[in-house]
């Protein structure tokens, strides 16, 4: 596609250019179109012509300057080949003269030379007065030998298969192509150069036309890479039969005649041999002959010369022997240039064209080349008109080609030969001009014959130009003398031509001054009308001209001179004003010379014959490139969509950064200040506003309008630059229209400046003064943390405002590049009738509206929005007397707008009023009273962000402007202001949208204006409205007042909205699924303030191509490409009511007020409601929440339960399919009943936590039920769907882990219930809820150490807590029933349950006191009494578990000591108002035993029992059934069971204590201890258990002190267990983390009687103390301490018993990480008197020995005291003190 407009774009400014005024021109020119089309398909279009001059790239070959219908004709013909796929294999080359010799430029191109066109078409006049041939060669197809290691090929021919004919070629590639031998056809050859000698250049190759011939190999060639590849060392013979050139022959006599006699005998055979590498061998070259003017030569090969390449004739030189010593002319024929005399022959050759072929195109040979001959010294040479003396030849070469005479001599002198030639004559200068040529000692001439009857010189030669235009300032005309010019000249049958060209003229004039780096000149100045160029002497000029046959008078010509431009001065006629100077650097280029140059000024005289000798001379101006000082537009700028231009370096007229105070720079301003309006502007509209300069007319002629120039204006949507020609464009699917991009070129026409129109724009001084506006409405501010005032960025200040200008000019563009004067009337008088005339006119007007605002509008036929078309008018009224009103231009919108009526039914009332397609900004440049620039509007930061987002640009496209228009009904411009009153409004504006827009402005003053705008508010759906209005008031200052965001509608929660589809009107209801729950939306709201301080909504959507896209004017399309749109919302605070469902208190009708509710406005985008991911990325930006504070009672569901409502939230959640919902619910506290401590928890599903709640957080309270319109809660769900403690999140969705439930705790001493999910029915006096309430014991409490067990997900797994899903019947305790009846009310899928009825005090609506009833009392025909749980049995709780060391367990089925196994029940009740106070809460696990395993002992030790607790009792196990209960499902006395290892030492203890008369059973049950506790503060359980065996004494009682006895034994026993675990961790000594454990101790004593004296008697004594134990703090110990010593015991009579002992003895510590031995000493006294009722004991130990704990080894020392009195029934002392020192030894 894109090399097709290529094409299109290069013929369209060539053969457009041609004329053709013969048929037998228009005949070429329509056959030469295609076939170059075709060939360009594959060749390089560089390579279509040589080198052209400077002049080809003026604007004269501009699309104004082509014939449209041969610009019609190129885009038919490329779209036909396009389509056919054609090309052709043949090359193209436009020839700029009549011959075609290597010779002479631009007649045959190097990669040409040898070649033959198959065909030329032409002569065709170009419009510059030259005439083009089109020549195009074929393309043949050969094989290609290659030498190894070279990439050019050797040789290149066409050939044959000695038994298939001719060569085969497929797809490129041989097929059985390695031969020894190749027999060629008729057809070409061609060989490189270098093959025939060391240095000859590798890129030429030589061209023979061959009958036929061999190439032979001595080895087959390799196939490489689809190449032939001649092997090393192989030998190659090649033999041709050579075909002569073929030429035509036109005429008798005259011109060209001896050419036609030239007779010329080429080789006929041409052999040679090379050795791959190596240097070609030549074998045999035929002999030669020629006859010319008359003389006749033979030649034959000279075997001992060397080829050379002849670089002039492009040529290789094959020396040859010729038969003659010197060359006479004989007989020479041509009337046109006279040759004579005879010169020695030096040198001759076989003369082949070398041409830089494409080896991948190789064309077809012309022939077997030439004879070269070089002379001495000898022929004179004149031509027709010249005079004085002849020319002389002085080393002349005669190159000769079949139908061809060449003559060149570099060094020819022509001294004393001159020639006059008269120029134009015309009514202004009669006398005429002439040019003056003057021949020079030494130049270069050739001279060509054609057969054809063509005959050509080309010489140089000095001239002086006498030209009496262009004009000076001075009136003189400019001097042209050059020297060393090129001059040709063309001699035929038809006519005769001259050229004439010299590029250097200023460096030819220099004086003396050749050392000088650049020539040095003064500037001269050409004035004209309208403008004044400063230009430098003429540098080139350029003559085509047609000239008689006596060769001294051109007739018609073509004239160009080109000036070096420095500077171009605008004038106008009338007074006017002009912004253009000249820059400094035009200052400094002139001084640098021809240096200084950058641009250049061509000058065009076209000579056409009149009658009686006089020429009709047309002048005029061009440039060939842009003009100094005017800024070519960037290649790769962006373009906007909807404008098509170019974007540029543009700046604003003066440039304002917002100041920020130093004390409110660390502000904690959340909002982003408003992007830069004014550099987004200029980023797109910037080079259209680029004017090089400007003219203003200040006189009344022209009412103080003006006009601009600048970059060319085009099509918008269709343009692109290319600097070479022109621009393609589609006008229709595969046609493409040509425009000239180079619209910088003054044109001159007669003595105006004109200029194409689109370069010029109506210029007119501001439309709309800016002036100072007084703010009425400051903005709300707010104090941030630092102290700092925040207003709104973008919120201008109160008091006065001021800005930097009047916003800038108004300019009025048009599309047509049709030339036009510069002055203002001619070009406002053009673009109207333009407009009016012609339907693909585009006007486009840049002007600006009131206090900041910029608009552009287009005004067109061809914009499908519009039914009715936009208008444009002159208007200037006339009076008598021939008074006439001043100008202005009136413009009138058409119907571009937003249409919202349907197809079928006219609703003009929902359309937009009429405005201008094009768009519209408000700028943000405020500035204060210091004149510092503010960064804010006048439309204020959230009126300012709609309005630009709907008619300017989407920030997140900001290169391309939205097209939404001007929101403009009528506008006049003027010289001295705009007048317009509009009124324009937009019905359907809702969101984000601008919905009217008020102007009423007065030749420049603005009298009134208004900016509406209308919103919604999220999450509430609050439709919101906001004006900015601004008045003059009768003081003549103007006011600004801002209406703040104000209510349209109620928050009902509705963002439905509308958009066309397909034509029809669709409105599309609310896009999201919200659950409002109990919230029935917001009333009265008032007081809506913007706060800076929070953050806003700012996002970015990505469409991509194909998908669904409203736009801007509503409707639905299908997007064409990738884009992005805009999103952003801003925070606001306002004040509301909240109607609520079944409040009781702090109500007004069932609204409860709430203050400063947090919202956010939607800014972005324009007409359509946030996303659903959007909404809830919004959500997010406040933690997923955003809600209001509110303090009310409501009655949920009018179930009795109150709840005290702090909150209402909406938050966001999801669906099963992962589908955002959203989710209204009341945030509050419930009531509870004050007796079993009460409380709210939460539960985690995935992991079973249960936590408590904080104090400050509030339970949400949601229902099932999706919005509806205007109603918002559907009636049917309120009686149908249960209102839920839950987390929003679970509205819809099944369970998941991160599902959180809710639930009420009822906490005691010893025991909770969970009561989770609770759920509420319509009038229906009880909790409901789909999970059992959950139980957990004192043990389960005392192994999780949470406020609850983890309960797992409360559905299929309860964790550690129990289920209370069954009862037993009271009249069979083994049948289990369920314990609460379900009802037909679903929370999800599940069916709930009925758990507690809810029993309330109230005091009018007011409780005062909450009630539970547990419900599953009614299971129990027994009323009052708890009914019986079923508990699980299968799995045993464990308190701790040491792995092989220490287990302590719970059992819930035991076997009685006088029974059978029973399982575990549980008795529990809950009533809050029972008259009874024990009767408020009951529980009693029954049947239960806690077991420890020790170590190797299992089950060590068991206690089975009953835990019983109800309110007002200490909990325990006891058998006490007094208060309910039936005895045969529990045990009534607590009884302890030891394991079978410790059978044996209890029944050595009975042994002991019925030998002492002891009561056994007794001990036993005095010696079993239980402990338990709670500090429910910090959630701390404790149990403790344990049975001991006191010590027993033998013999018992005062015997065993009695020293007469003589033997003494002392036993006991003791083993339990303890629990104290604490979740509460501190600092505090006081509350370290306690263990637990259990233990099993032994102590034994035995006193043998060793001697008696009277009262007194000895003893041997030995005593031990064994401790077994584990805990989890020291893991597995053991200690034992045991001793051998001495007694004495006195005994008196009556008093009482003396006693000392004397022990030694060790203590022995061993624990996993500590160790200690410790050696012991006792001293011990005691005194019993009056039979033991008074006793006293003293006694000291001493201990030392050695602790190891971990890495530390310590020497340990101690001594303890201690003191025991015992007194009966008085006194019981006791007394120890221990003083212990420790030293670290290791």
């Amino acid at each position: 596609m894109e090399e097709m407009q290529n094409i299109q774009e290069l013929l369209s400014s060539v053969f457009g250019q041609f004329q053709t005024f013969t048929k037998k021109q228009r005949d070429d020119w329509e056959a030469a179109l295609p076939i170059t089309i075709s060939a360009l398909a594959k060749q390089d279009v560089s390579q279509i012509r040589n080198q052209s001059f400077v002049f080809d790239r003026m604007d004269l070959f501009q699309k104004n300057q082509i014939d449209e219908q041969k610009r019609a004709s190129v885009r038919k013909a490329v779209k036909d080949i396009r389509q056919e796929e054609r090309s052709s294999d043949t090359r193209v080359f436009l020839r700029e003269v009549p011959i075609r010799s290597t010779q002479v430029p631009n007649s045959v191109p190097q990669w040409a030379a040898g070649s033959r066109p198959e065909v030329t078409y032409g002569p065709l006049p170009h419009i510059d007065g030259r005439e083009i041939f089109v020549d195009v060669y074929r393309v043949e197809k050969m094989v290609t030998l290659f030498q190894p290691g070279n990439n050019q090929p050797a040789l290149l021919f066409t050939g044959r298969w000695s038994s298939s004919g001719r060569l085969v070629l497929q797809s490129d590639k041989l097929t059985d192509s390695s031969r020894n031998e190749y027999s060629l056809v008729e057809g070409s050859v061609w060989i490189r150069a270098d093959l025939f000698a060391v240095g000859l250049p590798s890129d030429r190759y030589i061209g023979l036309a061959v009958k036929n011939g061999a190439v032979k190999l001595s080895t087959k060639p390799s196939i490489v890479g689809n190449r032939l590849v001649i092997p090393n060392q192989s030998k190659v013979s090649v033999a041709l039969e050579l075909k002569a050139q073929e030429f035509t022959s036109q005429g008798e006599e005259g011109l060209g005649q001896d050419a036609r006699e030239l007779k010329l005998d080429q080789p006929e055979k041409f052999e040679f041999e090379f050795t791959s590498p190596g240097i070609a061998k030549i074998n045999n070259i035929t002999e030669a002959s020629c006859m010319l003017y008359g003389e006749e030569m033979r030649f034959s090969h000279l075997t001992s010369g060397t080829p050379f390449f002849h670089q002039r004739t492009n040529r290789l030189m094959i020396p040859m022997r010729c038969d003659k010593e010197e060359l006479e002319i004989l007989d020479q024929k041509s009337p046109y240039v006279k040759l004579n005399g005879k010169a020695g022959l030096e040198a001759s050759w076989w003369a082949i064209p070398a041409a830089l072929l494409d080896i991948n195109a190789p064309l077809q040979a012309s022939g077997a080349g030439g004879l070269a001959v070089l002379t001495k010294e000898g022929f004179r040479v004149s031509c027709l008109g010249q005079h004085g003396n002849e020319g002389r030849l002085i080393s002349p070469l005669f190159l000769l080609d079949p139908g061809r005479i060449g003559i060149t001599d570099v060094k020819s002198n022509w001294l004393g030969v001159y020639q006059d030639i008269q120029h134009y004559k015309d009514n202004l200068n009669p006398h005429g001009t002439s040019l003056h040529l003057f021949f020079s000692k030494e130049s270069p001439f050739v001279y060509n014959v054609l057969a054809e009857g063509v005959e050509l010189t080309m010489t140089e030669v000095n001239a002086d130009v006498q030209l009496d235009r262009p004009v000076q300032v001075n009136g003189h005309a400019f001097e042209i003398k050059t020297k060393n010019s090129v001059f040709v000249t063309f001699a035929s049958a038809e006519k005769n031509a001259v050229y004439f060209y010299d590029g250097n003229i200023i460096w030819d004039n220099q004086e003396g001054k050749a050392d000088r780096r650049m020539p040095g000149f003064k500037t001269r100045a050409i004035a004209l009308e309208n403008g004044l160029f400063s230009v430098s002497p003429v540098n080139s000029c350029i003559i085509f001209g047609v000239i008689n046959s006596t060769w001294d008078k051109i007739t018609e010509s073509h004239t160009f001179l080109q000036f070096g431009l420095f500077g171009y001065m605008p004038t106008l006629p009338d007074p006017y004003l002009v912004n253009y100077k000249w820059r400094r650097d035009t200052r400094v280029n002139i001084q640098k010379g021809l240096d200084g140059v950058q641009n250049w000024l061509i000058c065009q005289l076209v000579q056409k014959p009149l009658e009686k000798d006089l020429d009709e001379l047309t002048v005029s101006f061009h440039h060939a490139q842009a003009l100094q000082g005017f800024p070519s537009a960037p290649q790769n700028a962006p373009v906007s969509t909807a404008t098509a231009q170019q974007a540029s370096v543009y700046k604003p007229i003066r440039e304002f950064k917002p100041i920020v105070p130093e004390n409110r720079k660390n502000d904690s301003r959340l909002v982003n200040e408003l992007p830069d309006y004014e550099k987004q502007f200029g980023d797109l509209f910037g080079q259209q506003l680029l004017d090089y300069f400007t003219l203003l007319d200040v006189s009344s002629n022209a009412n103080q309008m003006g006009v601009a120039v600048g970059p060319g204006n085009y099509r918008p949507g269709r343009g692109r630059r290319d600097e070479r020609t022109g621009v393609a464009k589609e006008v229709e699917q595969g046609n493409y229209d040509i425009e000239a991009v180079n619209h910088s070129g003054l044109i001159i026409d007669g003595m105006q400046v004109q200029l194409p129109a689109t370069m010029a724009r109506v210029f007119v001084l501001p439309q709309v003064a800016w002036e100072p506006v007084y703010n009425l409405s400051p903005p709300d501010a707010v104090e941030d943390t630092n102290g700092n005032e925040i207003t709104m960025p973008g919120d201008p200040k109160g008091g006065f405002n001021y800005y930097p200008n009047d916003g800038g000019p108004t300019r009025i563009f048009n599309n047509y590049p049709i030339p036009i004067q510069l002055a203002p009337l001619p070009l406002s008088h053009f673009i109207t009738q333009r407009y009016k005339n012609d339907q693909n006119s585009i006007l486009q007007c840049f002007f600006t509206l009131p206090f900041g605002l910029k608009a552009v509008s287009f005004l067109t036929y061809i914009n499908e929005k519009e039914k009715t078309k936009p208008s444009v008018q002159m208007v200037q009224p006339s009076f008598f007397e021939n008074v006439k009103g001043g100008l202005h231009i009136s413009t009138i919108a058409g119907d571009h707008g937003k249409k919202f009526s349907d197809k079928e039914v006219e609703s003009p009332d929902k359309d937009d009023k009429p405005m201008f397609a094009g768009m519209t900004v408000q700028l943000s440049n405020i500035l204060d009273n210091n004149g510092s620039a503010t960064g804010t509007s006048t439309l204020g930061h959230s009126v300012t962000y709609i309005f630009n987002g709907e008619f300017f640009i989407d920030q997140a496209q900001p290169s391309q402007v939205t097209g939404r228009g001007v929101p403009l009904s009528r506008i006049d411009f003027t010289g001295y202001g705009a007048s317009t009153f509009s009124d324009w409004v937009s019905p359907s504006a809702a969101i984000a949208q601008t919905s009217q827009a008020k102007f009423e402005v007065m030749l420049g003053r603005t009298a009134h204006e208004v900016i509406q705008v209308k919103s919604l508010i999220y999450p509430w759906g609050i439709r919101v409205v906001r004006t900015i209005t601004i008045f003059r008031g009768a003081n003549g200052f103007v006011f600004r007042t801002d209406s703040g965001w104000q209510a349209e509608s109620d928050g009902l929660f509705d963002f439905s909205y509308q958009f066309k589809r397909d034509g029809e009107l669709h409105k599309e209801k609310s896009p999201y699924k919200l659950h409002p729950g109990l919230v029935y939306g917001l009333f009265d709201i008032k007081n809506i303030k913007e706060d800076p301080t929070m953050p806003e909504f700012s996002d970015t959507r990505d469409y991509v191509k194909n998908e669904a896209f409203i736009n801007i004017f509503g409707e639905e399309v299908e997007l064409g490409a990738a884009r992005k749109q805009d999103i952003k919302c801003v925070p606001v605070w306002f004040d509301a009511d909240i109607l609520l469902e079944n409040t009781v208190q702090g109500h007004n009708d069932g609204k409860v007020p709430a203050k400063k509710i947090l919202g956010y406005v939607q800014l972005a985008p324009t007409g359509i409601p946030l996303t659903e991911d959007q909404f809830v990325s919004l959500l997010d930006l406040q933690g997923g929440i955003i809600g209001a504070d509110v303090d009310c009672i409501i009655d949920l569901n009018k179930s009795g339960q109150q709840m005290r409502v702090s909150r209402v939230d909406f938050t966001h959640a999801k669906d099963n399919s992962g589908s955002p919902v959203f989710v209204i619910a009341p945030k509050g506290s419930v009531f509870l009943p004050k007796d079993g401590s009460w409380t709210l928890v939460s539960h985690e599903r995935g992991t079973g936590d249960v936590t408590p709640l904080p104090i400050h957080e509030a339970i949400p309270v949601i229902r099932t039920g999706e919005w509806i319109k205007e109603k918002v809660v559907n009636p049917e769900v309120v009686q149908k769907n249960l209102i839920r403690l839950a987390n929003p999140g679970e509205i819809v969705r099944n369970p998941q882990p991160d599902t959180l439930n809710f639930g009420f705790l009822q906490s005691t001493a010893t025991q909770k219930a969970l009561f989770l999910t609770p759920s509420f029915a319509r009038n229906s006096k009880k909790i409901l809820s789909k999970t059992p309430p959950l139980f957990a014991d004192a043990y389960r409490l005392m192994r999780d150490n949470t406020i609850f067990p983890n309960s797992g997900n409360a559905s299929s797994d309860f964790g550690s807590a129990v289920p209370l899903y069954n009862v037993f019947a009271a009249n069979n305790p083994n049948i289990a029933i369920k314990a609460f009846n379900e009802v037909d009310y679903h929370d999800g899928n599940i069916k709930v349950m009925e758990l507690l009825e809810i029993d309330p005090v109230k005091a009018g609506e007011a409780v005062v006191a909450q009630g539970f009833k547990l419900l599953s009392g009614t299971k129990n025909p027994l009323i009052g009494q708890a009914v019986s749980f079923e508990m699980p049995t299968a799995n045993e709780v464990e308190i701790v578990n040491m792995p092989n060391v220490l287990r302590i367990y719970m059992d819930y089925k035991i076997t009685p000591n006088n029974g059978s196994q029973q399982n575990s029940k549980l008795d529990f009740d809950i009533n809050s108002f029972a008259q009874n106070a024990a009767d408020t809460w009951k529980s009693r696990v029954k049947d239960v035993a806690m077991v420890v395993d020790l170590g190797s002992f299992k089950r060590l030790m068991s206690i089975k029992g009953n835990f019983d607790a109800y309110k007002g009792k200490m909990p325990g196990y006891e058998g006490d059934l007094s208060s309910g209960g039936n005895s045969s499902n529990g045990i009534s006395v607590p009884e302890v069971q030891l394991s079978k290892e410790l059978e044996t030492v209890v029944n050595i203890l009975q042994i002991l204590a019925s030998l002492g008369n002891g009561d056994y059973a007794d001990i036993m049950k005095k010696g079993l201890k239980i402990a338990m506790g709670n500090a429910g503060e910090i959630w701390e359980y404790k149990f403790e258990a344990s049975q001991e065996i006191p010590t027993i004494q033998f013999p018992p009682g005062e015997l065993y002190n009695d020293p007469n006895t003589p033997l003494r034994l002392e036993a006991s026993m003791a083993l339990g267990f303890f629990f104290n675990a604490a979740l509460k961790v501190t600092s505090q000594p006081n509350q370290l983390i306690p263990t637990a454990g259990a233990f099993l101790q032994f102590k034994g004593g035995l006193q043998v009687m060793c001697a008696t004296v009277s009262v007194a008697t000895i003893y041997a004594v030995g005593k031990v103390d064994l401790k077994l134990a584990c805990d989890t703090k020291d893991g597995p110990n053991v200690r034992m301490k045991f001793g051998f010593g001495a007694n004495i015991t006195v005994g008196l009579p009556v008093i009482g018993n003396v006693s000392v002992t004397y022990l030694v003895g060790a203590d022995l510590f061993i624990a996993k990480d500590k160790f200690q031995l410790l050696a012991v000493i006792l001293f011990k006294g005691r005194i019993s008197l009056a039979m033991g009722l008074v006793s006293v004991t003293i006694y000291i130990e001493a201990a030392g020995g050695v602790s190891r704990s971990g890495n530390r080894t310590e020497c340990v020392a101690s001594m303890t005291f201690g003191l025991e009195i015992s007194i009966c029934f008085v006194i019981d002392i006791s007394f120890e003190e221990t003083w212990q020192e420790r030293r670290q030894i290791a």
